[in-house]
C-alpha cells in the first residue's frame, strides 16, 4: 500500500505541473507577442492655432483712479516706513521706503491740480528734511524727529488728502 500511495500521490503532482504548464501556456495572446516591445503610438495633438487674436483695448484710467492707486499704496509704504523708523534695524530699507514715500506722492501730484497740488509739495518737502535726517550717521540721527515728522505727514494725508475728500483732479 506503501508503493501505491507514493505512485499516486507522484502522478497526482505531475498533474498538477503539467496543467499548470498548460494553463500558463494558453491565454488570450501567445508567449511570443507577449513578451515582444512594440513602438509606442506619436499621441497626435489635436492644438487649434488662433487664426484671429482677439485685441483687447487698453482702457485709459482716469485721474481719480490713478490717484485713488497711487494713495493706496502710499498708505502700505508709509505704514512699512514707519515700522521700520520704530525698529531701528535697516538704514538701506529705511531709505528705500522713504523714497518709495516720494515716488506715490510723485504720481498723486501728476493726477491733481490747484489747492492739492500745492499741499502735495509741501508734503513732499517735508519728506525732503526727513531723508535730510535719515542722511545723517545712526548716533546722531534723531529718530523722535523722523518718526514725529512721518506721522505729521500721515495725518495730513489722511485727512486732507483721502479719496473721500474733495480733491481737485486733472
Amino acid at each position: 500500500m506503501d508503493k501505491k500511495f507514493w505512485g499516486v500521490l507522484r502522478g497526482s503532482v505531475i498533474a498538477v505541473v503539467v496543467a499548470s504548464f498548460l494553463m500558463s501556456l494558453s491565454s488570450c495572446e501567445t508567449m511570443r507577442k507577449k513578451f515582444t516591445r512594440k513602438k509606442k503610438k506619436e499621441k497626435v495633438s489635436e492644438v487649434v492655432p488662433v487664426l484671429e487674436p482677439i485685441v483687447y483695448e487698453n482702457r485709459e484710467k482716469t485721474p481719480q483712479e490713478q490717484y485713488a492707486f497711487h494713495y493706496s499704496l502710499w498708505k502700505v509704504w508709509h505704514k512699512d516706513l514707519l515700522t521700520a523708523v520704530e525698529e531701528h534695524e535697516n538704514d538701506k530699507g529705511e531709505r528705500y521706503l522713504l523714497e518709495q514715500l516720494q515716488v506715490q506722492f510723485q504720481g498723486m501730484r501728476a493726477n491733481v491740480t490747484g489747492d492739492t497740488l500745492r499741499q502735495i509739495d509741501e508734503l513732499i518737502n517735508d519728506l525732503n528734511s526727513v531723508k535730510t535726517e535719515m542722511g545723517k550717521p545712526s548716533g546722531i540721527r534723531s529718530y523722535s524727529f523722523i518718526k514725529g515728522k512721518l506721522e505729521q505727514v500721515g495725518k495730513k494725508v489722511r485727512n486732507d488728502l483721502s479719496t473721500k475728500t474733495n480733491i481737485q483732479y486733472k
